[in-house]
């Protein structure tokens, strides 16, 4: 399995998916921020990554689109349980009209969701190697790197838990959560 996502102009980057014999390839654009949904997507669908005040955000699946204007991906994320991932990519000759007799299954594979986890997470720590957090942005042009998101699979990926995040509480009351700005430096330090 091997996930890419190259920077390869201002606000474009060309996207490549192979899981087995099946393969999805893209130029995406700034005009929607796939890296977000992917990222935002595995973290709703995988069971215990959500923080608890997040537990309703938790889905079983997910659908995300990916505008190739005109064409389009559209994406399917479902937990199919005992630690397996299903993906489907769909490709649409045009996205705003999603007819599904111009459409083509690009992908639709079970997967070993480690596995697709460490696919993504080394293709972000190869983003940051390459770009950097300030360059990321100024290259892709509209949206930050997913950097939360990030820390949060590259430690599941790396410890099969969820990221710590601890909530402070006063007369009984939450009132904010913290996680360890050490951790989180830390993990982007061993980048370097």
């Amino acid at each position: 399995m091997k996930f890419t996502f190259e920077l390869i102009g201002t606000g474009w980057a060309d996207v490549m998916l192979d899981i087995g014999e099946n393969r999805f390839y893209a130029a995406v654009s700034y005009l929607n921020e796939p890296l977000h949904d992917l990222c935002h997507g595995l973290l709703r669908v995988i069971p215990g990554l959500m923080h608890e005040d997040e537990q309703d955000e938790q889905e079983s699946s997910v659908t995300f689109d990916w505008n190739l204007d005109p064409a389009g991906a559209q994406w399917h994320l479902s937990y199919a349980g005992n630690d397996r991932l299903r993906v489907k990519v769909v490709l649409f000759d045009d996205m705003d009209k999603k007819d599904p007799g111009e459409s083509r299954v690009k992908i639709d594979n079970e997967v070993d969701v480690f596995d697709f986890v460490e696919a993504v997470v080394t293709e972000l720590d190869q983003l940051l190697k390459n770009h950097g957090l300030v360059g990321y942005r100024d290259t892709w042009y509209r949206q930050d790197f997913p950097l939360t998101a990030y820390l949060k699979l590259k430690h599941f990926w790396q410890t099969k838990e969820a990221f710590e995040v601890r909530e402070v509480t006063e007369e009984g009351h939450k009132e904010v959560c913290k996680s360890s700005l050490a951790a989180e430096l830390e993990t982007l330090q061993k980048l370097l």
